[in-house]
């Protein structure tokens, strides 16, 4: 596997082709010792149907992770409190300051003109400092045409988990897979008690592992690992809960838990994604 390449510019940017967008959350201050979730809305800059080919993300230091969300056409809105649990289809995830996803040649993601984009950003400040946190987001489109191959997103999420206090846990979870998929990006997702995260496919390919429950860094295969239909990706979450509190799914990263694979493949049609809820 190798690692995530940066925010560097993509090869084709500012190429003909090249269908620039970039969305830029208001800023926010995040006191030492807070926690929050901000949303903002955001019409959709491209008036037509794209597929994006690549998108990157900055996020000023400190925050745990950031979405780009597809949403029915809301327009541009202000920046707002949220829920840290909400969810949807998504163009970009980020859990580093500085991110980006390249698709292999020929593959991208259909973004439908009727759509229009939310960035949900978490911050958790453990510092001593205040944070000013700004979030932006890129994506690089192309026309539909050019782009032979669709893209979307596993996401296997476990909601069931239960840590007892002053004690050590583990978490597993088994996502089936539909059809046959080249899985091209692979990443974890816990919170502050997590030690180690390894996912694998039925056949015993390694897809992900690491023990940074904070800023995990994306795998990426060239070539893609093949996932053939009726296999599973099957994921172990192992958790140290040092406090005198159980620990349960939710959406706080110091004082709840979480044990989530995220991936990107290929082929999917069109709206389609791979989500499973343990």
């Amino acid at each position: 596997q190798s690692k995530d390449a940066g925010p560097a510019a993509p090869s084709d940017a500012g190429s003909p082709k090249d269908l620039p967008a970039t969305f830029v959350a208001d800023g926010f201050d995040i006191a030492p010792g807070e926690e929050t979730f901000r949303c903002q809305n955001f019409a959709n800059r491209y008036g037509r149907d794209v597929a994006v080919v690549s998108s990157e993300a900055f996020m000023t230091v400190g925050s745990h992770h950031m979405f780009l969300f597809m949403q029915p056409n809301d327009g541009d809105g202000p920046l707002v409190e949220c829920s840290g649990l909400s969810f949807g289809t998504y163009v970009h995830s980020a859990q580093r300051s500085m991110s980006r996803v390249d698709y292999p040649p020929g593959v991208g993601m259909m973004i439908p003109a009727s759509n229009d984009f939310q960035i949900m950003v978490h911050y958790l400040n453990n510092t001593s400092d205040m944070i000013h946190a700004s979030v932006a987001t890129t994506l690089h489109a192309v026309d539909p045409s050019d782009v032979p191959i669709h893209a979307s997103q596993i996401f296997s999420n476990t909601l069931s988990v239960d840590i007892p206090a002053k004690s050590k846990a583990t978490v597993h979870q088994s996502c089936g897979i539909p059809h046959d998929v080249n899985l091209f990006t692979a990443t974890s997702h816990m919170h502050s008690h997590g030690v180690h995260y390894v996912a694998r496919s039925r056949d015993g390919q390694l897809l992900y592992e690491t023990n940074e429950w904070a800023e995990p860094q994306p795998w990426t295969f060239s070539p893609p690992r093949l996932l053939h239909a009726g296999s599973t990706i099957d994921v172990t979450c192992d958790y140290d809960n040092e406090t005198d509190q159980p620990l349960s799914f939710g959406e706080s990263a110091a004082t709840n838990e979480m044990c989530i694979f995220v991936g990107a493949y290929y082929p999917a049609a069109d709206g389609e994604s791979i989500t499973c809820l343990f």
